[in-house]
């Protein structure tokens, strides 16, 4: 078992296959704590020769829950974004000058 005690906005890497026995080993982790925390798993390899890997997040107990009245606007309009309302209802892209209203939904 691996103890620590991080400051906050810190960061700290695990090299498992590092530690005594997991060099050649699979290995599971819990990771727990009275603050919030951010796990990411991380996996490096090299098989004959070609090197890859992948990662993922850690799961997430507790989930924030995003309101219904949240606006999503795709990424293309995002860039052309030049104004919106101050009630946050309407968007005026600048590329096209036009004004559109933004739904819940």
């Amino acid at each position: 078992m691996l103890r620590t005690e991080k400051d906050p906005e810190c960061s700290l890497n695990v090299y498992l296959d590092e530690l005594p026995g997991l060099s050649d080993t699979d290995v599971s982790t819990t990771v727990t704590s009275d603050k919030p925390v951010v796990c990411e798993r991380a996996v490096y390899f090299d098989y004959y020769g070609k090197s890859g890997g992948h990662d993922s997040s850690g799961y997430v107990k507790n989930r924030i829950a995003i309101p219904e009245t949240t606006k999503v606007i795709d990424g293309d309009s995002a860039k052309h974004i030049e104004e919106i309302s101050a009630d946050l209802r309407t968007i005026v892209e600048g590329r096209t000058g036009e004004s559109r209203q933004l739904s819940s939904s």
